[in-house]
């Protein structure tokens, strides 16, 4: 069974780029360019690792850091995490 992984970036190029390299390393990728997505994705969905932009619309990548580690879910709260940003 493959990890999934959310890649949450505003940046069509960096999504596609990213997702086509972890879809050739047997990855299974969900994408979103809103920061008030994630949330409803984390939520519904279990994520072995999200790639998250620090500057996202709608809600930072900080801000969503937080909420996800403010969870209740124990494995939701303490899914890793890795920032990333084109700025």
């Amino acid at each position: 069974m493959s990890k999934k992984i959310l890649i949450a970036d505003d940046s069509s190029v960096i999504q596609t780029l990213t997702k086509k390299i972890l879809i050739t390393l047997n990855y299974d990728t969900v994408g979103t360019k809103n920061g008030s997505k994630v949330m409803e994705l984390v939520n519904t969905t279990e994520f072995d690792l999200i790639l998250m932009d620090i500057n996202l619309p709608g809600v930072n990548g900080m801000e969503l850091t937080r909420e996800i580690r403010a969870l209740k879910d124990n494995k939701k709260s303490k899914v890793p995490i890795i920032a990333i940003s084109s700025a």
